[in-house]
């Protein structure tokens, strides 16, 4: 049955005006009205990707909502807060902890909770680290020398200046060293093993007219500057910056030197073609991992060996 009935109208679509036949018309044409249905779909496609995306989002704060015992990382998640914020908090005794190992901090669920039920006078952790800074200094016979740490435990300089900047470890000078609470160093490297050296030498400043330079150091050694770096790391070799050059003592570089023309006797060296063929990798894939593994390259008359030793070592680890 037809209706005579005509409305003024606008289209919802378009936003044009329109003469409707009823009173429920909601656009002015089929075309329209298809753009618009197919708009409205393609909105509840979009509606539902972005729950699943929040859905997936969410997982990892759902999951640590679920545990009693929390990491660091899943404490800083879970609180909305940075990891250093929850180290600073822990080494300043706010949040309680227990220490595993290295990266192996744990921390109870019910110990956040309880941070929000404690006084309101609380002082903010900057406040409380720059009291303790300065009224109570670090005593000598407490604490470490960076020398110290490193003679005492097999640890890297790079690993240990890693550990303390990740756990906020507090830091004192010394005239020419740098201290560490004991208590704080033995904590973080109980997993290390210890060294034989337990009282350490002292840093002296060095004498430059009885040192060489790294670069001379180099040439006279005919390593590459990295396995010279990393070799004076191993031996645990004193070095200096003076000015705009670095100084290591003569008597070191030159042991070291004797050390390496006893060594390197024609039977006892491969060439880095020989490495390759053991390997079965490339010259680029052999260098690199030479520089990764940090293995010394003796340099001979335009020609580069490394001890059969090393690469015996080398083969074990690949």
């Amino acid at each position: 049955m037809s209706s005579n009935i005509k409305v003024k109208k606008i289209c919802e679509y378009c936003g044009n005006e329109f003469e409707a036949r009823t009173t429920v018309t909601r656009y002015c044409s089929h075309v329209c009205n298809r753009r618009a249905y197919k708009a409205l779909q393609r909105g509840k496609k979009v509606e539902v990707a972005v729950a699943q995306t929040a859905i997936v989002r969410n997982k990892p704060l759902l999951d640590v909502k679920e545990k009693a015992v929390l990491s660091v990382k899943e404490a800083a998640l879970l609180m909305g807060l940075r990891r250093q914020v929850i180290n600073e908090m822990i080494n300043s005794g706010r949040l309680p902890a227990t220490n595993f190992g290295v990266r192996k901090t744990r921390i109870k669920r019910e110990d956040l909770d309880a941070l929000f039920s404690g006084p309101d006078d609380f002082v903010p952790l900057a406040q409380l680290v720059k009291k303790e800074n300065t009224d109570r200094p670090l005593e000598r016979d407490e604490c470490y020398t960076i020398v110290e740490v490193l003679d005492k435990y097999d640890v890297s300089p790079s690993t240990l200046q890693k550990m303390i900047t990740a756990n906020n470890v507090r830091k004192q000078k010394d005239g020419r060293n740098i201290l560490v609470p004991k208590a704080v160093i033995d904590s973080l490297l109980d997993g290390f093993e210890q060294g034989e050296n337990t009282y350490p030498r002292e840093i002296r400043p060095l004498d430059p007219v009885a040192c060489y330079t790294i670069g001379e150091a180099e040439k006279l050694l005919g390593l590459s500057p990295s396995a010279v770096y990393y070799g004076i790391m191993r031996r645990g070799i004193q070095k200096q910056l003076v000015g705009n050059h670095t100084y290591v003592l003569r008597s070191d570089i030159d042991k070291w030197a004797s050390e390496l023309n006893e060594r390197i006797a024609p039977d006892e060296r491969y060439s880095i073609d020989e490495i390759a063929k053991i390997l079965g990798r490339s010259r680029t894939a052999v260098e690199k991992i030479l520089k990764d593994h940090a293995i010394e390259k003796i340099k001979e008359k335009n020609r580069v060996y490394v001890l059969k030793r090393d690469v015996e070592h080398l083969q074990t680890k690949l």
